[in-house]
């Protein structure tokens, strides 16, 4: 496969610690001027994040969205632009860890000139999630990166899937989708009529559904297209 389309969020890298609780401290000690009362802001920004993204469907909501609504509900400003509010939200937010063997497989890609795009469902912008893989040293194995901050839709829609294959500009059945999620990435591929590797953790043992297939790392997946040359 020379085009490739890759989840992030647990397919190149792990969100782990998630915290909602540090991220609003962050925005917290980010404001600029007067501030209102610390368990004041806290409860609208908990309500208004519930609100935003518990139970959210194919739509997306952009954090950028978010904080200008939070800006205005409480009538605040930040020290510093949108932008990098968002990038010091997400590494606050939580801490990462790159998937095992990952830098393996991109690196093959790259050897091989395989064109690599990540799809990525998030609320924080392409331009967040580049510098999140700019942090682990590996943005540059990327051809471009997708999220769905930008794209209005989230996986499974096939939608947001499209924008993908539109950016490979290629047929479909030339590209292989990587995703961990059963429900939003396989099924989401499938309904695209994109070929997935499916990145199961052994333990799930629910259906694979043609034309998916299952790896289990990505020495596994590199042994498949190894075999393929």
């Amino acid at each position: 496969m020379k085009y490739i389309l890759i989840d992030l969020g647990d397919t190149v890298f792990y969100n782990i610690n998630l915290s909602f609780d540090q991220g609003g401290r962050y925005l917290y000690d980010m404001i600029e001027g007067d501030k209102p009362a610390w368990d004041d802001f806290f409860m609208s920004f908990q309500s208004l994040g519930k609100a935003c993204y518990q139970g959210r469907g194919l739509i997306e909501v952009p954090f950028m969205s978010f904080l200008r609504y939070l800006m205005a509900l409480k009538n605040i400003h930040f020290a510093l632009s949108l932008p990098e509010i968002e990038k010091g939200f997400a590494l606050s937010f939580s801490k990462n860890e790159m998937v095992e063997d990952v830098e393996k497989f991109l690196r093959y890609c790259q050897r091989h000139h395989s064109k690599v795009v990540a799809l990525s469902n998030s609320a924080f912008q392409h331009s967040t999630l580049r510098y999140q893989l700019e942090c682990f040293g590996i943005l540059h194995y990327f051809t471009d990166v997708l999220s769905s901050a930008d794209w209005i839709f989230r996986k499974p829609a096939p939608e947001f899937f499209e924008i993908g294959v539109k950016i490979l500009g290629v047929n479909r059945n030339n590209i292989l989708f990587i995703g961990n999620d059963y429900e939003v990435d396989v099924l989401g591929a499938q309904n695209a009529h994109l070929q997935c590797a499916w990145l199961r953790n052994k333990d799930d043992q629910r259906p694979i559904i043609f034309p998916s297939f299952v790896i289990e790392s990505y020495q596994d997946l590199l042994t498949l297209m190894k075999q393929e040359q």
